[in-house]
């Protein structure tokens, strides 16, 4: 991945010399240290652009530049920082986008925190799906984010059966006390 050594610090000797992120081009070969703060930079860049200009290694029949996965997670780590109001100020502001760009962003925006956002989360998840063909590895993202669904699903599922559990054992603890009271009353001198 292009993004290897100037994010991660990763072995990148392999890499050629100046790359183009999006539209904006690196000065630095990606081979040559970064500091910290170019580093911060060029994340901030790529998170201000959307998220459809990120990286253009994989071309899309379609006419979508696909960013490589890795770019598509640290770009939702970015968002999954901004506050609460904030993510979902754009989720509602891109929902009415008809388009794949906006879409994914607010796949990405939902997925932050999906116990808040999971109606959100799952029609991202079918309107991507319905977009196209999408690699190996979206798909296997797409496949985490429905099982993390699942998963909150059936977690609602069994806090509904405890809560209805619990409903039933606070009755039957009312009428065990009542027919105690009553008892001891008629037990009474």
């Amino acid at each position: 991945m292009a993004l290897c050594g100037v994010l991660l610090g990763c072995d990148i000797k392999h890499l050629p010399a100046p790359q183009v992120i999006g539209s904006w081009p690196v000065q630095k070969r990606l081979t040559e240290p970064h500091t910290e703060a170019e580093k911060i930079e060029l994340v901030d860049q790529l998170v201000s652009s959307s998220s459809h200009l990120l990286l253009a290694e994989q071309q899309d029949p379609n006419g979508w530049p696909l960013p490589p996965m890795g770019v598509v997670l640290l770009y939702e780590q970015r968002l999954c920082q901004l506050p609460r109001a904030q993510r979902n100020k754009q989720i509602s502001l891109l929902q009415s986008g008809s388009g794949l760009p906006s879409a994914f962003d607010t796949l990405l925006l939902a997925s932050c925190e999906p116990d808040f956002t999971p109606s959100v989360l799952a029609r991202s998840l079918k309107r991507l799906r319905g977009f196209r063909e999408w690699p190996a590895s979206y798909l296997a993202y797409f496949n985490l984010l429905e099982r993390h669904l699942q998963a909150l699903g059936r977690l609602e599922n069994l806090y509904g059966n405890l809560k209805e559990n619990y409903g039933n054992l606070k009755e039957k603890m009312d009428t065990t006390i009542e027919k105690l009271t009553e008892i001891e009353v008629e037990t009474q001198p």
